[in-house]
């Protein structure tokens, strides 16, 4: 003898619907605290008092430096030269030698006028 699964047609319990439908009782609930808060007269709002100016401090930016244990620091003024002579420079060296850290700061060295060694 085999089991058969029951078709989708057979008797059961259908799964609800999911959101906030037009004739659905949470809709009509929603319309009825909507019509509850149109009818209450709102009170007066309370004054408040003016709010302290916000005076911002600049930030200082830190010093760019150089670890020099790093071979890719070692090389900064090649590495910026190659970076100021051409469009594109292709750095390759070993893992943890610098590459991801040290590239960024000599792009950013490059335009600063606190690395005038490296604006060559």
């Amino acid at each position: 003898m085999k089991h058969r699964a029951p078709n989708a047609e057979s008797s059961g319990p259908k799964p609800k619907a999911v959101g906030n439908k037009p004739g659905r009782p949470d809709a009509q609930r929603a319309e009825h605290r909507t019509e509850q808060r149109a009818s209450e007269p709102r009170a007066p709002r309370e004054e408040r008092p003016p709010h302290a100016p916000c005076v911002l401090t600049p930030n200082p930016v830190p010093p760019i430096t150089f670890p020099e244990a790093l071979p890719v620091s070692g090389r900064r003024d090649e590495i910026a030269r190659a970076i100021g002579a051409n469009q594109v420079v292709i750095v390759s060296g070993e893992t943890g030698s610098g590459k991801t850290t040290q590239l960024p700061k000599i792009c950013l060295a490059l335009g600063s006028q606190d690395y005038p060694q490296l604006n060559r």
